[in-house]
């Protein structure tokens, strides 16, 4: 046993910097990751779900009781629809990424889209107290008075802009919202608290402010 130690010292002095690089590399790749990986914040909010008047539902078929439905499980589940996140996204006007220039934001909050508006890239100038979109050709679309609610054809939407200056174009893209859904759904999560009628609703994000206001867009829209 005592020469068995022995060996393993041995060894182990041996080839001590070449453990020590690899715990180091190791190490130094872990703190480089950490600064890389970009962070992600919680938009919180915990509301009580109104049950009132509602009561468990017993499935049967041929008089024979299959299973009973939660009514707190069943509000779990409307939280988590693509129709709700879908209103959350008319409303937040998360579906708009902008693509240039960098630091900028812009939002389509409160959208309406007609079924033959068309998603994809846009251009915003910001001239003065107005706000211009055109098409990536540089034509004119639709131009208002920053704060007032813009339309282009029958869709409409108010703008909220920041990050961009006097003469500053944006290159913007919009998404469908049906796809701007699905992804707001996977950055979402919703628990229900033991014991309580107490629902918990997190949605995650790069920016904390535009976090917490998912998740109070999710509680109106819920209402």
């Amino acid at each position: 046993m005592e020469n068995r130690v022995k060996v393993f010292l041995r060894i182990v002095k041996k080839r001590f910097w070449w453990l020590a690089g690899i715990t180091s590399a190791t190490t130094l790749g872990a703190i480089v990751a950490s600064f890389l990986t970009p962070k992600v914040y919680q938009g919180v909010a915990r509301f009580r779900v109104d049950l009132t008047g509602a009561n468990p539902l017993a499935r049967a078929a041929y008089g024979v009781p299959i299973f009973i439905s939660d009514p707190l499980l069943t509000q779990m589940s409307i939280l988590k629809s693509r129709v709700l996140a879908e209103g959350v996204v008319r409303e937040t006007g998360i579906n708009v990424r902008v693509k240039r220039p960098k630091g900028a934001k812009v939002l389509f909050k409160k959208a309406v889209y007609s079924d033959d508006f068309k998603f994809g890239k846009y251009l915003l100038t910001l001239k003065g107290d107005s706000v211009f979109l055109l098409d990536t050709s540089g034509n004119l679309l639709a131009s208002e008075v920053l704060g007032q609610r813009l339309w282009v054809g029958n869709s409409s939407f108010e703008l909220e802009v920041s990050g961009l200056s006097e003469g500053d174009t944006a290159l913007v893209s919009i998404v469908p919202v049906y796809d701007a859904a699905l992804n707001l759904l996977g950055s979402m999560k919703v628990q229900l608290e033991h014991g309580t009628e107490v629902m918990k609703l997190i949605v995650y994000h790069r920016d904390p402010a535009l976090a917490a206001r998912l998740a109070n867009a999710y509680v109106r829209e819920y209402a």
